[in-house]
């Protein structure tokens, strides 16, 4: 056989691959087109219809009380700078555990229920116990466990150690499909399967701080806790080790900001005793992304304040 009688059998096959093609083309069309008329013909013709569940995939079961529970969450904005500019509200080193803590920040009213400042503001935990108090009418004598759990968020919460705290709403029978998450400090309510950035990983009936009403909250030397999250950044304040030390004459208070899905933190300002000696740090152009000038003054004011009652000295900026 010639080559140019290949070349011949070649285009003849081409054309009768690419005919074949349009017609099943054609044909697949006609089946996404007409397929649903014929089954509702079917359906129809049959006496019968599509139940609810058939037309709506089990995973986007509405939340119950959906309405209800997104107007109590809708107003609530995710920061502790206003609960840390309280004037009651104090710094404690403790040297001998390694800890530190932050007096009176929780507050609450007499019948046991927290209080938000300015009835919006809230750091995950105290948002969260506060919508738990809120939403408990509403699912009263129905068949629902509310729950706290902790989880890590990819956004900002990237590790258990930074864990953050949502409420989980699962139905009986508990399945995926009747289990919901409702994160207040993100405005979020929704089934579980649509949180897949989160990592659940503790649950509990309520906070350590809500039954008896703790007013202080406590953490381990270099570790620190969240204020603001603002223009894609975290801002976190925190007492750290100077000179791998944690005692009266080393130590550092920190204003830290974190940037969303990064580990990696800097700082934003910093007060640094080594070996008794006060040093300090801040970056003015980080701190203009993350806060108002008054916000800024008013704050790094606070941090040293508690430097120096917690030292006895001055700090030169």
């Amino acid at each position: 056989m010639t080559d140019r009688e290949v070349l011949k059998q070649l285009q003849a096959l081409h054309k009768r691959i690419t005919i074949n093609s349009i017609t099943l083309g054609l044909l697949i069309m006609g089946v996404f087109f007409f397929l649903p008329s014929l089954r509702k013909a079917a359906q129809s013709d049959s006496g019968q219809s599509l139940s609810s569940q058939e037309r709506t995939p089990a995973h986007s079961i509405p939340p119950p009380h959906y309405e209800e529970v997104t107007n109590i969450i809708r107003h609530l904005e995710y920061s502790g700078l206003q609960s840390l500019l309280r004037p009651e509200v104090g710094l404690v080193l403790d040297f001998e555990q390694q800890t530190w803590y932050l007096q009176n920040v929780h507050r609450f009213n007499p019948d046991g229920t927290i209080i938000l400042d300015d009835n919006r503001y809230g750091l995950c935990g105290e948002l969260s116990a506060y919508v738990f108090q809120k939403i408990q009418p509403i699912f009263r004598n129905q068949d629902y466990k509310i729950e706290f759990v902790k989880a890590a968020e990819a956004g900002y919460f990237l590790g258990p150690k930074a864990s953050h705290k949502v409420l989980q709403v699962t139905g009986n029978p508990p399945t995926k499909e009747n289990t919901f998450i409702i994160d207040p400090s993100f405005h979020k309510y929704g089934n579980i399967d649509n949180f897949d950035d989160y990592f659940f990983f503790e649950k509990s009936d309520t906070p350590d701080f809500l039954p008896n009403q703790g007013k202080d909250i406590f953490f381990p030397v270099n570790h620190g806790t969240p204020i603001l999250i603002r223009n894609g950044l975290l801002l976190s304040m925190g007492i750290e080790e100077s000179n791998g030390k944690f005692d009266q004459n080393n130590f550092i208070i920190s204003l830290t900001a974190t940037k969303q899905y990064k580990y990696s933190d800097r700082y934003v300002f910093a007060i640094r005793l080594a070996d008794g000696k006060p040093e300090s740090f801040e970056n003015k152009v980080l701190a203009q992304e993350l806060l108002t000038p008054t916000e800024y003054l008013t704050l790094r004011t606070r941090l040293i304040g508690w430097f120096k009652s917690i030292t006895g000295q001055d700090i030169d900026l």
